[in-house]
C-alpha cells in the first residue's frame, strides 16, 4: 500500500494540511500533476487503511490525514526496524531462494 510514491506523495499532502484546509480531488490533481482518476483511486486506497479520512463539505468531498493511525503507523514500523534480531538468526543469504540459484 505505500510501495506507490504517490501515495506516499498524498500521504505527506495530508500529514502537513491543518483539517480546515483539507484537500478535494481537484486540488490533488493540480498539486501532483496526474489525472483525476489516478488520485481518486490512490485516496481510496488510502481511505480504506484508515491514514486518510474524508468529509463532504458542500458538493465536494474533502480529505486529511488521520493523524492518530498515521502516528501509530509510523510507531509499528520504527519498533519493528530497531527491534533486535535473535543470535540464532542465519544469514539472509542462507534462506533466501533466490540467493541459493546464484
Amino acid at each position: 500500500m505505500l510501495a506507490d510514491i504517490t501515495r506516499l506523495k498524498l500521504l505527506k499532502l495530508f500529514y502537513r494540511q491543518c483539517r480546515p484546509d483539507a484537500l478535494c480531488v481537484e486540488m490533488l490533481v493540480r498539486l501532483l500533476d496526474v489525472s483525476q482518476l489516478a488520485v481518486s483511486q490512490h485516496v481510496r486506497v488510502l481511505r480504506s487503511t484508515g491514514l486518510v479520512k474524508g468529509e463532504r463539505r458542500g458538493c465536494r468531498m474533502r480529505y486529511f490525514a488521520n493523524r492518530g493511525v498515521l502516528e501509530k503507523c509510523c510507531q509499528l514500523v520504527l519498533s519493528a526496524l530497531t527491534a533486535e534480531l535473535p543470535e540464532s538468526s542465519p544469514e539472509c543469504s542462507q534462506e533466501c531462494p533466490l540467493a541459493k540459484d546464484n
